[in-house]
């Protein structure tokens, strides 16, 4: 009977140990696929082809409430499974501690005493910290599960871009009046026409990291009209700016990793610029900001602007870094101190300035101290592990430089898919995938 008894508990703790590592399991599935129908969530809920507008919607494609609950369902989700954000940051070296506590201490101290309109620097703090543990819960997640499936992962999120054109073209077609519709706010989940580069531009340099591995010729060709359909939505939206960041993470990622200084990962490259600015001329809204001919204007006019105000933007943000040189103003601050930002614009189209205005230039020793580690333990996962980290880490970079010249790190959808990518991609470094798929 003691036998009996003892083999019956065995098996139950056996199924209990089944059940809480199927529920694992699906936690950090349920949290992928919510990130990859991010975008479609927030196209659905903004969807007004009629030029409807509202205060609420503004609110809703400037904020992106959608993107900011899945982010908190992902940390609930983590939390359930055992994650302790404070257990994950003692982990953390000496060095990433400090400096992670140091920008708390700074972000918390401008936004109470130094931000002129303290309410949203403390809103914004807010949303940075959900970004902060929404990443480390997706690490976790990925982390206790193993997690060995990520060709699956980088082909759903190609696809996420992929549908998210395909949804700008069905909003386009159901516009009932274009030559009055708002064609510069756009609003399909944004608040400005070029920000749909934001959804567009990650599954595109995912889907091109893909291809210059697969040997498939079915599934190449797919790969090659996912990112010529992407190319031809950012040139049809005139958007130059992601372009541009793809083509510049392309360059480093392919100096950095041979594996793509190969003719079949260039042939792609220019196959979908090539098509996809031919693809984008078939329909031209009745607006002058559109089209692959707008991108190319402002380098040929005589006296236009090529930064599109720009340089303008951040010579004054410059100036105004100078008056608050160490700690910064505070988050979301940029458009009620500094005079370029004329009362409009809400960031200096550039990460590095960002972050000065914000906290200053000891803020960004801190953000330093934890991002180049990041970044170079990035780089030496996708050297070891090749096919299977490179297309996150291409993305990753375009998302980089991309926050160079727009409001990547402002925006609340790219800093979750950043994050998101970096998070998984890390989890990574240190899950076996070999032995992982290995087993039965």
């Amino acid at each position: 009977m003691l036998h009996i008894d003892i083999a019956k508990i065995h098996a139950s703790s056996q199924s209990i140990s089944r059940n809480s590592g199927a529920s694992r399991s699906n936690a950090i599935w349920v949290t992928i696929m919510l990130v990859a129908a991010s975008p479609a969530i927030m196209a659905a809920v903004s969807w007004t082809p009629d030029n409807h507008y509202s205060i609420w919607l503004y609110w809703i494609r400037f904020y992106a409430p959608p993107v900011l609950l899945i982010e908190m369902l992902a940390i609930g989700l983590a939390m359930t499974a055992g994650f302790r954000p404070f257990a994950t940051i003692a982990d953390f070296s000496r060095s990433q501690a400090i400096a992670l506590g140091g920008i708390v201490v700074i972000a918390s101290a401008t936004a109470v005493f130094v931000a002129p309109d303290p309410a949203t620097a403390v809103l914004r703090g807010m949303i940075t910290s959900c970004h902060l543990l929404f990443g480390m819960s997706i690490f976790f997640l990925a982390k206790i599960n193993r997690f060995a499936q990520p060709r699956a992962l980088w082909a759903i999120m190609a696809l996420t871009s992929f549908a998210y054109c395909l949804l700008m073209i069905v909003y386009t077609a159901s516009i009932g009046d274009p030559l009055h519709y708002d064609w510069l706010q756009f609003g399909l989940g944004v608040v400005n026409i070029r920000h749909t580069g934001f959804y567009i531009i990650p599954g595109t340099a995912i889907a091109l990291g893909l291809i210059a591995y697969e040997r498939r010729p079915l599934f190449y060709t797919a790969g090659l009209v996912v990112i010529t359909t992407c190319f031809a939505l950012n040139f049809w939206a005139g958007s130059r700016a992601p372009v541009i960041a793809l083509i510049a993470a392309c360059g480093l990622t392919a100096v950095l990793l041979p594996e793509l200084r190969t003719a079949r990962f260039l042939t792609a490259l220019c196959l979908g610029l090539v098509l996809g600015a031919v693809l984008s001329l078939i329909h031209l809204p009745p607006d002058g900001n559109y089209g692959v001919f707008r991108i190319f204007s402002s380098a040929t006019v005589e006296g236009a602007d090529i930064s599109s105000g720009r340089l303008a933007l951040w010579k004054s943000s410059i100036e105004t870094f100078f008056q608050h040189p160490w700690f910064g103003v505070g988050e979301s601050q940029f458009i009620l101190v500094v005079p370029g930002a004329n009362s409009m614009f809400h960031h200096p189209h550039d990460a590095i300035l960002q972050i000065l205005l914000q906290w200053g230039a000891i803020g960004f020793g801190l953000v330093a101290v934890l991002a180049i580690p990041l970044w170079l333990k990035l780089l030496a996962t996708a050297k070891s592990q090749g096919s299977h980290i490179v297309p996150a880490f291409l993305a990753i970079n375009t998302l980089l430089f991309y926050s160079m010249i727009d409001g990547i790190a402002f925006f609340i959808y790219p800093m979750m898919i950043l994050t998101f990518l970096i998070a998984i991609s890390l989890a990574g470094e240190s899950t076996p995938l070999q032995s992982a798929r290995a087993a039965p």
